[in-house]
């Protein structure tokens, strides 16, 4: 899979026995409004015709048909703004994303350091508690969790759980390293 750059930011699926395209689509990036914010795309590890991009104000995730992209939905579903640092619909950067080893869920992060947990189909489920003193750059998934990366060379480790009140599976930073 390519995702190509401006200006026609086209995500690819090739076909690697034959070396021709199988899918393509327009994501319809506009310009980042952030220098240097990353695009992101990746294939669902559990459902290999399901893709996910992320980027500044870009959440889509992918269906794949035949020979075809098909956008299941362009945004996060059901999700409580309130929760969020900057609340505002439509306006999130986000900056990385990984499929989790233990659940088959999605964990987005954003710039302003919000943590999102999304069901395996693309769909909102919950937030992680974030630490807003970090920037966060990267998210490695394992198999109890995940390890963000911050841009001061702390790491931070996160593991699932169960909340007690709720009842619901989340995860909670267990570990923190500065190099």
């Amino acid at each position: 899979m390519t995702l190509t750059g401006e200006p026609d930011w086209t995500l690819i699926l090739w076909k690697w026995d034959s070396s021709k395209i199988q899918a393509m689509i327009n994501i319809g990036f506009s310009l980042p409004q952030t220098p240097n914010m990353p695009f992101q795309c990746s294939f669902n590890p559990f459902d290999p015709n399901a893709v996910i991009v992320t980027g500044p104000s870009t959440y889509k995730y992918l269906k794949i048909m035949d020979t075809e992209f098909i956008i299941d939905h362009s945004q996060l579903n059901n999700m409580d703004y309130g929760h969020m640092h900057h609340p505002k619909e439509g306006s999130l950067n986000y900056v990385c994303h990984a499929w989790m080893q233990d659940t088959a869920r999605i964990v987005v992060c954003t710039e302003a350091g919000d943590i999102i947990v999304c069901e395996n189909s693309g769909e909102f489920y919950t937030y992680v508690d974030r630490d807003e003193r970090q920037k966060i750059k990267c998210i490695v998934p394992y198999n109890r969790g995940f390890v963000l990366g911050y841009g001061n060379g702390m790491f931070s480790a996160y593991e699932r759980f169960e909340d007690s009140q709720t009842g619901a599976a989340t995860y909670r930073r267990f570990k923190e390293v500065i190099t």
